[in-house]
C-alpha cells in the first residue's frame, strides 16, 4: 500500500455472498486482474480530544495478514453521487498502536474481512467478506474521478443494495444495536 494523499471516490454494494465468485469472474472476463487477496483487520481509533466519529472522520490502522500495513486518516464525506473524501495514508512496517495509545488514542472498533482487490481500467474493485456484516463489493476510482466508477459499474452490472455507511459505522451500529455516526 503506497503512502500519499488523494480524494477517495467510491461506491459500496451489499451483495449475497453466493454472488462473490460470479462478480470476480465477470471482472476477470472484462480484462480485470487480481492485484491482491488477503485477510485485513482495520482498527479504527478514538481521538483523546476530538470526536472523530461525530465529525465524520476516521483514523485507521490496517493490518494485512496480521502485519501492520497502513495508517490512514479519512476526512469528512463531501456531497455527490458517490462517497468522496480526503484520504491520507502512510505505509507502516512497525505497529503504530503503541505510539498512538501513548498519545491517548484508543480502539473504537475493529473490522475484519477477507478482501480481494481487482483492477479494472482506472477502477479498483474490492470484493469483501466482512466478519459479522456479510459480503460487499466496492468500486473506487484510482484517480479520484467519478467517471471511472461510472464506467466500472456500467461494465460489471453489479446488482445489490447500495450502502452509504462505512464498515466501521455498520459495526458500531451492530454492536450498539442502534444508530451510529461517521467513521
Amino acid at each position: 500500500m503506497a503512502s500519499g494523499q488523494h480524494n477517495e471516490v467510491e461506491v459500496k454494494f451489499k451483495v449475497d455472498c453466493s454472488q462473490l465468485d460470479e462478480i470476480r469472474a465477470k471482472v476477470m472476463e472484462l480484462g480485470g486482474e487480481v492485484v491482491d487477496a488477503s485477510e485485513e483487520e482495520d482498527v479504527y481509533l478514538a481521538h483523546p480530544c476530538r470526536d472523530l466519529l461525530g465529525s465524520d472522520e476516521a483514523l485507521r490502522i490496517r493490518y494485512v495478514d496480521g502485519r501492520p500495513r497502513a495508517l490512514t486518516y479519512k476526512g469528512p464525506r463531501t456531497g455527490g453521487p458517490y462517497k468522496s473524501r480526503l484520504e491520507v495514508t502512510l505505509a507502516v512496517t512497525s505497529d503504530p498502536m503503541p505510539l498512538l495509545e501513548s498519545l491517548g488514542f484508543s480502539r473504537a472498533v475493529t473490522v475484519s474481512k477477507f478482501r480481494v482487490y481487482l483492477r479494472l481500467g482506472n477502477a479498483m474493485v474490492t470484493i469483501d467478506n466482512v466478519r459479522d456484516l456479510g459480503c460487499f463489493v466496492e468500486v473506487e476510482s484510482l484517480r479520484g474521478d467519478p467517471a471511472d466508477v461510472d464506467e466500472a459499474l456500467r461494465r460489471i452490472g453489479i446488482a445489490g443494495e447500495r450502502v452509504s455507511e462505512t464498515y466501521a459505522e455498520m459495526m458500531l451500529r451492530r454492536m450498539a444495536g442502534g444508530a451510529a455516526r461517521g467513521a
